[in-house]
């Protein structure tokens, strides 16, 4: 039994890559057949997409409510057919067409989801399918090709022959997956009874295959998300100031300004969720095999090196029988001895990057420009501050709270400086994830539900005995 997902869910999680079947060969016509009417192209990809938001339903047999999730699919492509005859959208390449295009897709996606929420008996399917659409019209969708075209400029994939379509294949089964797990997440949090308890703890029992889905899926759409969302925003930045590196875009009308701005709020708020969610997992994971490695907690946050705690952790077998007895494993451990090599290193590197900063705002020091030497000056005491944080984290949990806000400060000034955004967003995931890292070594705690049944737990024990 799935902890995250019911039975049914979890076959049709299975199940899933029967859906990649017609996207791929949706991604092989686009590529290699030379189809130049856009017409045609959009009415494949509708009915790829018909068919992987009634996959469910067809794999269930249940051919009366696929039969009206596709009748009510099918208005995406009469609409999008309506829309480029009614405002000749062929004819420019402006922000214009391109708006009414976006807002068509977007309302028919709402109602497709509508109905498919209400199919399936959601009690709440307005919210249920509202959240999803949003983040998979601008969530995942629009991060995916933020990561997409970074990936696309590196050499292997630029001189290979067949390298693009190899990137789209595999964006397809992440964008595959995706859909479900968002879908079934949301679906569960705002329509089974107690499972909002389940999602904010962190001594579920998690299986290794759950696991192993859960973490690659939200650990791909954070590296994505972040990578996509300042791109939205230096294009939305555009239309204020002007901005060299986005001056290829078209000039954006107030109205061009939304999906912009939409996708930038999405994407920022999907890295914060997908950041906390993937913290539950990971110490669900440790708790239920018994872990208590600090090194391979360290390591899940790491691009390329979390491959390491991953295949640790999928291949172990499960020790605990319970969330109680995670519970009391989580409240038992032992004080991390990464703690003290921790604090060394932070203080070093405060050090290191103190002096950097110092040295790249220097230039402002006798200029007479009261501003830059205050900016400077206030860099130089967060620095400081950052050194007392690192000193007082064995004790004080807000110390990392402290650390958190200076370094993002310390990010946006840093970026300021030489006005780029093409990292900003990485390095702020990455400053995010390092929170709960060191609120797990220094201060673990369980909250809410967790605290409560272990409590309980403790109590009735306390009276058999």
């Amino acid at each position: 039994m799935a902890t995250y997902f019911t039975e049914s869910q979890t076959r049709v999680l299975k199940s899933a890559w029967i859906c990649l079947i017609p996207l791929v060969i949706q991604t092989l016509i686009g590529r290699y057949a030379g189809i130049t009417n856009v017409l045609v192209y959009n009415g494949i990809y509708t009915l790829t997409l018909l068919f992987l938001l009634s996959w469910e339903f067809l794999y269930a047999r249940d051919w009366k409510k696929a039969g009206i999730l596709a009748g009510t699919s099918a208005g995406i492509f009469l609409l999008t057919l309506g829309a480029y005859y009614l405002f000749d959208i062929p004819a420019t390449g402006e922000y214009r067409p391109y708006i009414h295009i976006h807002m068509f897709s977007l309302i028919n996606m709402l109602a497709t989801l509508f109905v498919r929420c209400y199919l399936a008996g959601n009690t709440r399917f307005i919210i249920t399918g509202t959240i999803v659409t949003l983040v998979t019209y601008y969530g995942f969708s629009g991060g995916l090709f933020g990561l997409y075209g970074g990936i696309s400029n590196l050499g292997v994939i630029s001189y290979s022959p067949h390298g693009y379509t190899i990137l789209s294949i595999l964006y397809n089964v992440i964008y595959v997956f995706a859909y479900f797990i968002a879908l079934y997440l949301s679906e569960n949090y705002f329509n089974r009874d107690h499972f909002k308890a389940i999602f904010h703890s962190k001594v579920q029992l998690l299986g290794a295959k759950e696991y192993f889905l859960l973490y690659v899926i939200t650990g791909i759409l954070i590296l994505n998300a972040s990578t996509s969302a300042p791109q939205h925003l230096g294009i939305a930045l555009s239309y204020f100031w002007h901005m060299p590196e986005y001056s290829y875009y078209p000039r954006l009308t107030a109205a061009a300004l939304f999906p912009h701005l939409m996708e930038w709020i999405v994407q920022t708020l999907l890295v914060l969720l997908c950041g906390y969610f993937m913290r539950n997992v990971i110490v669900a994971r440790m708790m239920t095999t018994g872990s208590r490695n600090g090194l391979l907690y360290f390591l899940h946050f790491i691009p390329l090196l979390n491959i390491i705690p991953l295949t640790a952790y999928t291949s172990r077998q499960n020790e605990h029988k319970s969330p109680v007895d995670n519970a009391m494993f989580y409240i038992q451990r032992e004080p991390s001895q990464l703690r003290s090599w921790i604090v060394v290193l932070g203080i070093l590197t405060a050090l290191y990057f103190s002096f950097m900063t110092y040295r790249q705002f220097s230039y402002y020091k006798g200029t007479g420009s009261n501003t830059e030497e205050m900016i400077m000056a206030l860099i130089v005491l967060l620095g400081v501050g950052r050194l007392l944080a690192f000193l007082l984290m064995f004790n004080y949990r807000k110390a990392i709270f402290a650390i958190l806000c200076i370094n993002i400060f310390l990010l946006f000034c840093s970026v300021g400086s030489d006005g780029g955004f093409e990292l900003l967003g990485l390095r702020l995931a990455l400053t995010y994830m390092s929170m709960f890292f060191l609120l797990e070594i220094f201060h673990p705690t369980l909250f809410d539900a967790d605290a409560v049944a272990l409590e309980e737990s403790l109590g009735n024990n306390s009276e058999s005995l």
